[in-house]
């Protein structure tokens, strides 16, 4: 239970993490020209950012948690960290399919 409860608060401090790069990239389109491209891009672009941010924080968490001796908060550290990279990978690989 309590490793289900380290998961949630990851994930919600994910989440928070790309509300927060969304509305920055907002701050950086120009919303009296409309370029799709640029748009996507720029969103993109943060949102990289702080997933790099967040899987950064969660190996150095990782480290800390191993030094510790809480191995299954260490395991859903580094499971959530490979997590998503191999999402973006996969969602990667479908668009060039189609």
């Amino acid at each position: 239970m309590i490793v289900l409860m380290h998961i949630f608060y990851r994930i919600l401090v994910l989440v928070g993490l790309i509300m927060l790069a969304i509305n920055i990239s907002f701050a950086f389109i120009n919303p009296h020209s409309f370029c799709g491209t640029g748009d996507a891009i720029t969103m993109f672009l943060f949102a990289l950012i702080a997933f790099a941010i967040w899987i950064v924080y969660l190996i150095i968490e990782a480290i800390l948690l191993h030094k510790q001796k809480a191995y299954g908060k260490r395991n859903a550290n580094l499971l959530l960290s490979l997590l998503v990279p191999l999402i973006v990978i996969l969602i990667i690989k479908i668009l060039y399919i189609y």
